[in-house]
């Protein structure tokens, strides 16, 4: 099991072994699991650094996350649901039953902050309670 700087359990590609690409042997120089030439195509994160962003993710990590890795706020979700890619479209069109709510976020029983949003493509159930 691998950790993060913060000592919470990180599930991302490189835990499971999973290589950016199949096939032959791919460059990558800075060792955070994406093939360099990927990461020059697309600019988004650079070939020689292994935490693009600084925020304790490496880039491989974050992208096979879903994550932003050039951005320090945006990392792997690491608590116990899964998180798949959303379309970069996604607009919040009401608040009727099968509309698409506002994005926000709230603490999970990780103590983990989530974004109704990273869980697009699956059922959410929000169950809220207020002490009193």
């Amino acid at each position: 099991m691998r950790f993060n700087q913060f000592g919470k359990r990180a599930f991302a590609a490189s835990v499971l072994g999973i290589s950016a690409c199949a096939g032959p042997q791919l460059l990558d120089l800075d060792g955070d699991g994406l093939d360099d030439a990927w990461e020059e195509e697309g600019g988004i994160v650079d070939p020689l650094l292994v935490d693009t962003d600084g925020d304790g993710w490496t880039d491989g990590e974050e992208v096979y996350g879903f994550a932003d890795p050039a951005d320090d706020s945006d990392h792997p979700y690491i608590g116990e649901w899964p998180r798949g890619p959303r379309p970069a479209d996604l607009e919040s069109n009401g608040a009727a039953v099968g509309d698409i709510a506002e994005d926000f976020a709230l603490q999970d029983q990780f103590d983990e902050s989530v974004k109704l949003w990273s869980f697009y493509g699956q059922v959410v159930l929000i169950e809220n309670a207020a002490p009193w």
